[in-house]
């Protein structure tokens, strides 16, 4: 986090146009912990400006459950990277939806409901997250964000998760989503699942139908 403040300071002296304070604000970890906000940083979310900081070298992810200290990563920055921002399809969709941010998902795992994983790059920066979850009424579900840069690695990501649900629950989650997201479809494939179903346009994208996938992990 102190190093993207040099970055940060590095960019206005170049010049670079002030982001209005309506966008996302940016705070380093440091001066969080201890209630020094004199210097607040706006992102702009439609450049590159923290995607040119935050993209590394992909493979070889460090995999590890997620802790408090993994929320700024994840609902700040991770969130906001223009390749998730603006994607053509949303991020999250179905019943895993509900938890719709990793504060949600790392509240709902303290109270013993889900499980969190997250994935470090070689520079220790958290780039993407899984959880998983029991619903009310008993429904468990699984869901993801990753990196763009660092899709190889989610199947990893996916599975620790999952693995980690059952070892609590002895059920493994499903995953619930577009059919049309072959993105997600395909890495969620390699993480061992397989699709079980489909329903033809329970799901609205844009205020159109949209039909929804049923993925469950391969027991034999």
């Amino acid at each position: 986090p102190e190093a993207f403040d040099h970055f940060l300071i590095e960019r206005a002296g170049a010049g670079d146009v002030v982001t209005p304070a309506a966008r996302k604000t940016y705070m380093s970890i440091s001066k969080a912990l201890t209630s020094d906000f004199e210097s607040i940083f706006y992102v702009d979310v439609i450049t590159d400006f923290y995607l040119e900081f935050f993209t590394g070298k992909g493979g070889d992810l460090e995999i590890r459950p997620g802790g408090i200290g993994d929320q700024f990563d994840c609902d700040k920055f991770l969130t906001y990277i223009p390749e998730l921002y603006h994607r053509e399809l949303p991020v999250l969709t179905g019943p895993a939806a509900l938890v719709d941010d990793y504060r949600l998902a790392y509240q709902e795992q303290i109270g013993g409901r889900s499980v969190v994983y997250v994935a470090l790059n070689e520079q220790k920066e958290c780039c993407g997250y899984a959880f998983s979850i029991m619903l009310a009424g008993g429904v468990a579900v699984l869901d993801f964000k990753i990196h763009p840069a660092y899709l190889t690695d989610a199947p990893r990501l996916i599975r620790a998760a999952a693995e980690a649900f059952y070892a609590k629950f002895g059920i493994f989650p499903v995953y619930y989503g577009l059919c049309s997201d072959t993105e997600k479809n395909k890495i969620l494939l390699e993480a061992g699942m397989e699709n079980t179903g489909s329903i033809n346009g329970c799901l609205t994208i844009r205020k159109q139908p949209a039909d929804m996938t049923v993925m469950q992990f391969r027991t034999n």
